[in-house]
């Protein structure tokens, strides 16, 4: 079964490989290979609404199980202006795949400010282990308006809002905090890199406002790339646009599902359950061909061709991982000629001492 799984998922048939889990009756102990499935479906990218909401329901089937090893247990309260429901399922979908049991509570919508000041609120109540807050454009606007041109004491106000509800969450609890930044508007405005005395564009507002709030990290404060799960998402498309009018949903459905998995993953880094080692081939993942045939500067990978830059654009990723803290590790034969290519070609961005 796993082997028909794994071939139907690697070969881009997602929704045969789920078929294969959904024919599967649930049984307890859960064989370990229905969990690394469940993970290796979750982990799959590009993935759309459907195919999470299969997932989803497939793991509701086998109970909700956390799908690693010793897993955390974290209670999360979610703080938003916004319609969050559909983000509550996928973020405890994705903690689960990296050993984080979520119990995500919410004090319902568009209550930030109530909750947070009140020291009686269902948030100090609950004693959450994780506060997250996410602001949506509109909240955005009760501050700086739905105008072209901010002013800098608009800016400065909600700077302040800001700053007060971290201090009054870091007053009242123990709680870890993670805040979104803000990612550009669903319709843009006009002018929005007009910087005058006193007044600025939109845009230039949200820069300051992100580069803000990225001071404001530090001890139990983190501050979450919602702008670049956007971005990654569809940019523009992926905010809400139909879904805010119809629900006032802040995101499209990619723009969720991107926002809910960096939500999961920064929930799972202040959990200790990061991914911290990185297995890979060398032969035709990191270069081009097989160096023990074709030699040390006979395998692509380089500037001259774009299959060797795709090469090294991905050794050049992979590298970029060891300063985080990742281990990396090389698959080979033992081969001397595999070794060799470390040495002699400088195409090459990954080094030999790069391994562990």
């Amino acid at each position: 079964m796993l082997n028909k799984f794994l071939s139907e998922l690697f070969t881009g048939k997602l929704p045969e490989a789920l078929s294969i889990l959904e024919g599967r009756v649930p049984e307890f102990p859960i064989p370990s290979e229905v969990l690394t499935m469940l993970r290796l479906a979750i982990f799959k990218p590009e993935q759309n609404f459907l195919s999470h909401q299969r997932i989803f329901n497939i793991w509701s089937k086998w109970g909700q199980p956390v799908l690693k090893p010793n897993p955390t247990k974290k209670k999360i309260l979610f703080l938003s202006d916004l319609t969050a429901d559909n983000f509550y399922p996928m973020v405890r979908l994705y903690c689960a795949a990296q050993g984080v049991e979520a119990d995500v509570i919410s004090p319902g919508f568009d209550s930030i400010e109530q909750t947070v000041l009140d020291s009686s609120s269902l948030m100090y109540k609950s004693s959450p282990d994780i506060v997250i807050l996410v602001f949506s454009e509109s909240w955005l606007q009760r501050y700086m308006g739905n105008t072209s041109l901010i002013k800098q004491c608009d800016l400065d106000s909600i700077q302040n809002t800001i700053s007060n509800l971290i201090s009054a969450i870091k007053s009242n609890s123990s709680a870890d905090i993670l805040i979104g930044n803000m990612p550009a508007r669903a319709f843009a405005l006009p002018a929005g890199t007009v910087s005058l005395e006193g007044v600025m564009g939109w845009n230039i507002a949200l820069y300051g406002l992100n580069q803000w709030l990225v001071n404001q990290a530090g001890g139990r404060v983190n501050v979450i790339d919602i702008a670049e799960a956007i971005f990654a998402s569809g940019g523009r498309q992926a905010m809400g646009n139909t879904s805010y009018f119809r629900a006032r949903m802040a995101f499209e459905i990619p723009g969720t599902l991107s926002v809910a998995r960096v939500i999961a993953s920064a929930v799972c880094h202040l959990s200790g359950k990061t991914h911290r080692a990185l297995v890979t081939d060398w032969d035709n993942t990191i270069w081009g061909g097989e160096v023990a045939e074709l030699g040390s500067f006979g395998v692509e990978c380089g500037r001259e061709t774009p299959e060797a830059l795709g090469f090294l654009m991905t050794q050049e990723y992979i590298k970029g991982l060891r300063p985080l803290g990742v281990l990396l590790a090389g698959v080979s034969r033992n081969d001397p000629k595999v070794k060799k290519i470390f040495l002699e070609n400088m195409e090459l961005a990954l080094n030999l001492d790069d391994f562990s």
